[in-house]
């Protein structure tokens, strides 16, 4: 009997130890962080509409929904470009057609050169690469579009970016579906 009672409490500890650590899990802030494309205007105010010829913006405004604070570490913030860098729909721009004409979407551009590998140097920064407290914002990946040469000017019309993705910070999945519209006038 005296076996069988150590066994019992032996499988509680166990079950109890694996809910309390799936319950923290669950409760992280972490799953309570989103991901948007944004479009900022050269003024670097958020706009959907745009001058023809003025430099903008793309990027992800990431968004604390929790009462906690969010950190993440300039580690894992680089682990996340490297993740989305070489992604062909990562900050892409497309240039919407008519569906009358028949054509299809086309793909303007993105704000930097994929082909060009990264090369982060600064392995030993101290403090957060996000740094969010509750219910609160940061613009992160955000890039000019002139910033790589080969763009030109965007010309009157309607365009978009959309990104879909999962990424796995500290143990918690994130999943990342969003789509921006924008017009340049």
């Amino acid at each position: 009997m005296e076996k069988f009672i150590k066994s019992t409490r032996l499988r509680l500890l166990i079950l109890a130890s694996l809910i309390l650590s799936c319950s923290k899990k669950e409760n992280s802030p972490l799953y309570k962080l989103t991901f948007d494309l944004v479009i900022l205007n050269e003024d670097g105010e958020k706009s959907n509409v745009l001058k023809e010829g003025e430099d903008f913006s793309i990027g992800f405004e990431v968004i604390n929904h929790s009462q906690e604070s969010i950190f993440i570490s300039h580690e894992d913030g680089r682990k996340l470009y490297r993740h989305f860098y070489k992604q062909r729909s990562f900050l892409a721009i497309y240039r919407n057609e008519s569906e009358e004409d028949g054509q299809e979407d086309v793909f303007v551009g993105k704000p930097y050169d994929p082909s060009i590998d990264l090369d982060f140097t600064d392995n030993l920064l101290p403090g957060y690469f996000i740094d969010i407290a509750p219910s609160d914002r940061q613009y992160v990946f955000l890039i000019p579009w002139t910033r790589n040469s080969a763009n030109q000017a965007i010309r009157s019309g309607n365009y978009y970016s959309s990104f879909q993705d999962t990424v796995l910070l500290e143990g918690v999945e994130i999943p990342i579906d969003t789509k921006i519209e924008f017009e340049v006038n």
